[in-house]
């Protein structure tokens, strides 16, 4: 039995979905659906009851279930604590280049960038902001290692991945996130938890340029109502604040740059919009020892376990 087998049944007892939780994994219905089936020969019991309307867990399951998470928890508990014993780095050195949207270096970069350079400080670190697409020109161009950037998931389904196919990368997936209107709680607009698209349409937007994938996704959101363009999450708190408008952002986004002020509110969308935030590296070439350490840190921030 794999690790990952033990992630994935733990989805599935959540989705109820061989099909959402492929999605959620990036493999394919027939790779989960092999993976149950193999986890149930080696146990010699059927822990799924599967039919048209779904997946739902057997008693065995059940108990299977409470087992599962118990070693997910206690590995993870396991990493965390080898990692924050670590008193002495190994020493590293030479060069890494860093792309990222300014969004992403606001939210959380920053400070792995602060804690990698306390612990590696014989590495050359030099950092971009850019928008997420021209991050891509950069890691294809070998003009830096790694670009770490956000993509809005319909973008994601619709041609990403023949784009990254292109360009010779490849994009792991870091977290899975969704999109909140964040407003002042003193607005005509914030009356209502969830906001549909025609009311959407007429409230004025504060948003960060560089947090759309292309300059043309800029213009045509721009071109449907008064938008303000901001180039930092803290503008975007403060005029949001000063009730010139909404903007979007995440939960997390939200517990870092709002939670604190009492005039906030976040405000569900009619269509609700996810995002994959995750990076991007070149396909078929050896990762560097800097480069490695650095996507360590990135996946210890998103409280990833490796399988």
């Amino acid at each position: 039995m794999r690790f990952e087998d033990l992630n994935y049944f733990i989805d599935l007892s959540e989705t109820h979905s061989i099909h959402r939780t492929a999605e959620h994994f990036f493999i394919s219905p027939q790779g989960i659906s092999k993976s149950m089936k193999s986890i149930e020969k080696e146990l010699g019991v059927i822990l799924l009851n599967r039919s048209n309307t779904g997946i739902s867990l057997t008693p065995d399951g059940e108990y299977f279930l409470d087992i599962a998470k118990s070693i997910t928890e206690t590995y993870k508990k396991a990493i965390d604590h080898f990692l924050s014993t670590i008193k002495y780095s190994p020493v590293l050195n030479g060069k890494l280049d860093i792309i990222c949207t300014p969004r992403i270096l606001d939210t959380f970069l920053y400070r792995i960038i602060k804690d990698y350079e306390k612990s590696y400080s014989q590495v050359s670190l030099s950092l971009k902001t850019l928008n997420s697409l021209e991050a891509l020109e950069e890691v294809s161009s070998n003009q830096a290692d790694i670009g770490i950037i956000s993509v809005d998931a319909k973008y994601y389904e619709a041609s990403f991945s023949q784009l990254l196919s292109k360009k010779g990368l490849q994009f792991k997936v870091l977290s899975l996130e969704k999109l909140f209107i964040c407003s002042n709680k003193n607005t005509p607009w914030a009356k209502t938890s969830v906001i549909s698209e025609d009311k959407l349409y007429k409230i004025p937007k504060i948003v960060l340029k560089y947090n759309f994938f292309t300059p043309e996704d800029f213009k045509a959101f721009k071109s449907n109502n008064l938008i303000y363009e901001v180039n930092s999450m803290d503008a975007c708190r403060k005029m949001t604040e000063d009730k010139l408008g909404i903007t979007f952002i995440t939960k997390r986004e939200f517990d870092q740059f709002f939670s604190k002020g009492k005039s906030f509110i976040l405000l569900e969308q009619d269509n609700p919009t996810d995002y994959y935030f995750g990076y991007v590296i070149p396909e078929n070439v050896e990762i560097s020892p800097q480069l490695n350490k650095f996507i360590e840190s990135l996946k210890k921030y998103f409280q990833i376990i490796p399988t």
